[in-house]
């Protein structure tokens, strides 16, 4: 007959139980030692005749000393030392049983293993980053009931669960045994929101396989080319997809779109950072919900310094059906400061629309600054925010930002919010 395997959630989640309260378990053992010590010191006399009093081994010592944490102190004289020890763990040792037993039938009850094994229809939400982690408060905020899955023992989220007694899996995503253990065949949805979009299309996959085709899967997928790759090949299985720099560059070219009906005449738009965010910048700006059919001229410029990227730009428009002309590419720090003193230069519009899309929040407040000092005329400026920054947030200081955290949160649980 073949052996049960210990489950590794919760082996794992009792050995954070003893290391939280190990002061408490060392006081247990310290009194258990220091009474068993002084049980061999003195005498007990069983049916309290003196006449019967002699000295114990070892065995029967440390049996005597466990009655004392249940009250029990038969025989027990206090003539000297170690009988006023004795009497002392007498009343302080039951206390610390007590203790030790509410945090035992806690740690049973509050057990994440326990707590998963019984839901059914919940969402599992695999990858606390920050989209991950935003997602997962946004669902318990709902009242609905949902786990989180993530590899890293010391991510913070994860922490955080674990002192709250909510239910969570440490391990990969891509590992059938850890979806088992998020009781993924129960699951009403799973959304595989990692930093890595082979590991998300793989762990949505396995989803949707394990719980035989009844789980709602969403896969995030934030390389462009990959996306128009497999979305075709996903979604004939099932699978969503969702990548939330598409969604954050159309709220960015339906701006800049308002902002150049308001204008007329040639106008200069400035793409800083040509990243992941950048490419679905350029993008969407040249589609029907950005430039494209303006009667008015518009130069679109796309920024930065990395080498090759008039190469990489080509690929991306055949890839997409862009018009492989329809943007200059330019090699430069877009936090140099020179660079935007000869952008100035060039630029001789009387109105101009940047859009700072790297993937750094700094380096885009940084750049934001510098276009504000070294451009002249009117700028029309938006700055891509990971999170809201009190120094740019709500346009101050002319700077228009779009927290693209509160952006991708609202279209993921839009993603979540269409399941059957």
């Amino acid at each position: 007959m073949a052996s049960r395997r210990a489950d590794p959630d919760l082996v794992e989640y009792l050995g954070r139980i003893l290391l939280r309260h190990r002061l408490r378990i060392g006081a247990f053992l310290g009194i258990l030692l220091l009474g068993t010590l002084a049980t061999l010191n003195t005498t007990i006399a069983p049916g309290g005749d003196p006449a019967n009093a002699r000295r114990m081994g070892a065995p029967e010592a440390l049996y005597h000393t466990l009655k004392l944490f249940l009250v029990q102190a038969e025989g027990l004289s206090g003539n000297d030392l170690a009988g006023y020890v004795l009497w002392a763990i007498y009343f302080i040792a039951p206390a610390v049983s007590v203790g030790l037993v509410a945090q035992a039938l806690e740690a049973v009850i509050h057990s994440p293993a326990r707590q998963i094994r019984r839901l059914r229809g919940h969402v599992i939400v695999a990858g606390m980053g920050r989209l991950g982690s935003a997602a997962l408060e946004s669902f318990r905020a709902k009242g609905r009931p949902v786990v989180a899955i993530d590899r890293d023992h010391d991510n913070e989220i994860i922490a955080h669960l674990r002192v709250e007694h909510q239910p969570y899996v440490l391990g990969d995503l891509t590992s059938t045994a850890i979806l088992d253990r998020a009781n993924v065949a129960q699951a009403r949805q799973f959304l595989a929101v990692s930093g890595d979009d082979m590991a998300n299309i793989d762990g949505a996959t396995l989803a949707k396989r394990l719980s035989g085709g009844a789980c709602d899967s969403v896969a995030q997928i934030t390389d462009p080319f990959l996306l128009t790759n497999v979305q075709g090949l996903l979604e004939e299985h099932g699978i969503r997809v969702f990548n939330p720099y598409e969604v954050a560059a159309r709220q960015v070219a339906v701006r800049v779109r308002e902002k150049l009906a308001t204008r007329t005449g040639r106008t200069a738009v400035v793409v800083a950072g040509f990243g992941k965010f950048g490419k679905m910048v350029a993008r969407e700006l040249l589609t029907a919900n950005g430039t494209k059919g303006r009667r008015d001229p518009v130069d679109l410029l796309v920024v930065d310094r990395l080498p090759g990227m008039d190469r990489e730009w080509r690929s991306f428009a055949v890839m997409h059906g862009l018009p492989r002309d329809g943007l200059r590419t330019m090699v430069a720090d877009v936090r140099d400061p020179e660079f935007w003193e000869r952008m100035a230069a060039e630029l001789r519009h009387e109105f101009s629309v940047v859009v700072i899309a790297t993937d750094n929040d700094s380096s885009n407040v940084t750049t934001a600054l510098l276009v504000q000092r070294h451009l002249e005329g009117e700028v029309f400026l938006i700055t891509r925010l990971f999170r809201s920054v009190a120094a740019v947030e709500k346009d101050v200081h002319g700077i228009g930002s779009l927290v693209f955290s509160e952006v991708a949160l609202e279209a993921l649980m839009a993603e979540a919010d269409q399941a059957k």
